[in-house]
C-alpha cells in the first residue's frame, strides 16, 4: 500500500460519504485527498516502512518497476 493508494481510498470514502450525507465537507475531503493522491503519484513518494509492515502480501514490486526492468512481460 502506497500513499497514492491510501489517499485514493480515502478520496473514494469521502466521495461516497458526500453522496450519502450530501455534506459539502465530505466533498471537500474527497477533493483534498484526491489531490494528495495525485501529488504522491507525481512526486513518487516512497512507501514508509510502517506501510510495508501493514501490507498483506509482503514486499512486492510495483507495476512501474516491473515494466522498466522486465519490459512489461
Amino acid at each position: 500500500m502506497t500513499y497514492r493508494n491510501f489517499f485514493g481510498y480515502l478520496c473514494l470514502m469521502c466521495f461516497v460519504a458526500g453522496l450519502w450525507t450530501k455534506s459539502p465537507y465530505a466533498y471537500w475531503g474527497a477533493l483534498f485527498t484526491g489531490a494528495l493522491s495525485r501529488a504522491a503519484h507525481k512526486k513518487k513518494w516512497s512507501t514508509p516502512p510502517w506501510m510495508e509492515a501493514l501490507s498483506l502480501g509482503g514486499p512486492r514490486k510495483s507495476a512501474e518497476v516491473l515494466d522498466e526492468e522486465e519490459d512489461g512481460l
